[in-house]
């Protein structure tokens, strides 16, 4: 972000070194610190520059978190009563207390309590999601996005469906031990909630009559999606639940009585009037659009095929410009889904024809390229709405910018196959980087909800300049608890020393495993 002052950059950036100095120190990551050592980039670059060495200098703090020595609650700060503390700080996402250091638990973990949250343990785990992770995983503020549904919905209905409150804390603590030192924390823990969370979940669909309701079986199966890819798991398995999100969304909105139908036979969804049912396609948008768009299959090496598009049957009407989740125009999202199809074209060509572009395809991309231009054109020329404040607010509207241009790149590299050279793909990776230096904060949510454009704009970047600053980004990132980010930097590595594409840089690097980055 833009600092209002030098001494401001100096102070955070001292946090930094010293939260990273503690990290360093923590026998609790070898796993994590030996995986950052081996992504130190090599000594040359394509262009035979020098590429630069050594250990991480930086990491998060945890957006404007602060990280006591003691306690395990979860509070409010004082500062977040105060909305100008805030607002012009795109760490405002995050304005709590909470623990660094969770000692071992005096009363046992095992066998898992049938009430979780019987437990001081699973409890503050819970807190730390409903405080901590639910604000951090939307592009928003909790100051401007006060009903986001990770905060005030989902928790909720954990505490009344034991299935979704298993998965929701096993993610937190995979999340949290990421982040702060949990003395109690093994794989195996989350591996046992994830396999009741299902068990329960299975159970209640069986039952006759279903004991659960659709909504809640499609934000269970959305938060097992999220904790298998967030945890570093084979990819594949991402397929596995899916689908049952998709159709467990769908018998939602045929019963919901809120929900038209339009004449075209297509649902209407109105952010206003149908707002959790607008926020859950917009979940699944995500993983299915953006995270698709960064992943690659384990068994072919291709981006995974996906039949349907997302928004097939179902027509949105927006009341934010730019939406809270996403950190941008929520019509990019559906442009944005109409291009996995024709990527899915371009990689089913056969290997003597991989240098052209089909006739059928070349039209499809310069059809979709114009889409996507007419939406930001129309987003810029839409009329002032003084009660949308999402619209002077300057970092969402640089992430707004930030996935336009990642979208004209993706085309650019992935499909017009224009060298990572050219000028007019500099140019793009120069706008994204330009709009994380001075508008997105290393570590903040909206970097978070924007890691397609700086994956993208790294990947393709050249300069050391620009090189030097992605890779410090994904550090930070991976230190603050993306543990996917730790493939990225051997991926960038492995890129920038070789001129490939990225795509064939993650088949050398992550190999069987497949990649899927959120």
């Amino acid at each position: 972000m833009v600092f209002q002052n030098q001494t401001l950059a100096e102070n955070k950036k001292k946090v930094r070194i010293k939260d990273y100095e503690l990290m360093q120190n923590d026998e609790k990551r070898p796993q994590r610190m030996a995986l950052i050592k081996s992504t130190t980039p090599v000594n040359h670059n394509e262009h035979g520059s020098d590429a630069f060495r050594g250990e991480p200098t930086s990491t998060t703090t945890s957006g404007s978190f602060v990280l006591e020595s003691s306690g395990s609650a979860v509070v409010p700060s004082n500062s977040s009563l105060d909305p100008s503390a805030h607002a012009n700080s795109a760490s405002s996402s995050l304005p709590y207390w909470m623990a660094s250091f969770i000692p071992e638990s005096k009363i046992p973990l095992l066998p898992l309590p049938e009430h979780l949250l019987d437990h001081p343990y699973y409890k503050d785990a819970f807190n730390f999601y409903k405080y901590f992770t639910a604000h951090f995983i939307v592009a928003a503020t909790p100051q401007m996005y006060r009903s986001n549904p990770f905060h005030k919905l989902i928790p909720q209905y954990a505490e009344e469906n034991g299935c979704l409150l298993d998965l929701l804390v096993a993610y937190s603590l995979t999340h949290r031990s990421m982040v702060l030192t949990d003395e109690n924390f093994t794989p195996h823990l989350v591996e046992l909630l994830i396999s009741r969370g299902i068990f329960r979940l299975v159970s209640s669909l069986n039952a006759t009559p279903m004991e659960i309701k659709c909504e809640v079986v499609c934000v269970t199966a959305l938060l097992m999606c999220t904790q298998k890819i967030f945890s570093g798991d084979d990819t594949d398995k991402y397929k596995e639940t899916i689908d049952l999100c998709r159709k467990s969304f769908e018998r939602f909105i045929e019963h919901d009585q809120k929900v038209s139908k339009l004449p075209n036979g297509k649902y209407k969804l109105t952010e206003e009037d149908n707002s959790f049912s607008y926020f859950l396609l917009t979940w699944i948008g995500y993983l299915e659009v953006i995270g698709m768009m960064m992943a690659i299959s384990p068994k072919d090496f291709r981006m995974p095929y996906r039949p349907n598009p997302v928004f097939e049957k179902v027509e949105l009407k927006k009341k934010s410009k730019i939406d809270l989740f996403l950190g941008f125009d929520i019509k990019f999202l559906e442009i944005f889904d109409k291009l996995i199809p024709i990527l899915n074209m371009l990689e089913e060509q056969d290997e003597e024809d991989k240098n052209s572009i089909p006739t059928n395809i070349l039209s499809l991309a310069l059809e979709w390229e114009h889409e996507l231009n007419s939406a930001y054109t129309d987003f810029q020329a839409a009329p002032s709405d003084p009660n949308d404040p999402t619209e002077s607010d300057r970092i969402l509207n640089a992430s707004n910018d930030a996935f336009y241009f990642t979208g004209l790149l993706h085309l650019y590299r992935r499909i017009y196959r224009i060298p990572r050279t050219s000028s007019v793909v500099q140019k793009m990776v120069k706008k994204i980087y330009e709009i994380f230096k001075n508008d997105i904060e290393s570590a903040s949510s909206a970097e978070n909800c924007a890691i397609l454009p700086l994956f993208v704009a790294a990947c393709e970047s050249i300069t050391e300049e620009h090189r030097r600053f992605f890779y410090d980004r994904f550090q930070i990132q991976f230190l603050g608890g993306n543990f996917p980010a730790g493939d990225v930097l051997k991926i960038l590595n492995d890129t920038w020393n070789t001129g490939d594409s990225w795509v064939n840089a993650v088949k050398r690097v992550r190999k069987e495993k497949g990649f899927f980055l959120i």
